[in-house]
């Protein structure tokens, strides 16, 4: 996005300092360099003034420099929900795979699993019909003058 649209759009506008050494941090992190204070040693002498770690935590205060600084960082964005739907997929496959191979752990887990599965489902549908049957759950029809 350019500079002008992030301006009219209230989003962060980094200067020129920033985004060097946002650069370097992103080539130090993948030199193996993961911490901000390694970053700052290194702009010593990539930069011809070196950040401080005072100016960093100055710019991490600034509104909407952590969401322009992660973007370069897809790492530093969390856990998403694909990443745990990936993460099911792999878990399930595993127990599948240990089952077919006939690993009795595999059996124990996916038992406990689907226990714990029928328990959720029939909790949520007691609490329902629990629910339906309370004066204040039945506000979910009406009664016509016929059915009085």
């Amino acid at each position: 996005m350019d500079t002008l649209t992030m301006a009219l759009t209230g989003q962060f506008i980094a200067d020129k300092r920033m985004e060097e050494f946002r650069k370097l941090a992103r080539d130090q992190y993948d030199c193996g360099n993961k911490m901000v204070s390694k970053w700052c040693k290194a702009s010593r002498k990539a930069m011809k003034r070196e950040v401080s770690i005072t100016e960093w935590k100055t710019w991490e205060r600034l509104d909407g420099f952590m969401d322009w600084w992660n973007e370069e960082f897809p790492e530093f964005g969390g856990v998403t929900i694909a990443d745990l739907r990936c993460a099911e997929h792999e878990f399930w496959s595993g127990i599948v795979e240990a089952m077919s191979e006939r690993e009795a752990w595999a059996f124990g887990i996916f038992a406990k699993a689907a226990a714990a599965q029928k328990a959720a489902e029939q909790h949520n549908n007691g609490e329902l019909e629990e629910w339906l049957d309370e004066p204040e759950g039945k506000g979910w029809f009406s009664e016509t003058a016929e059915a009085k």
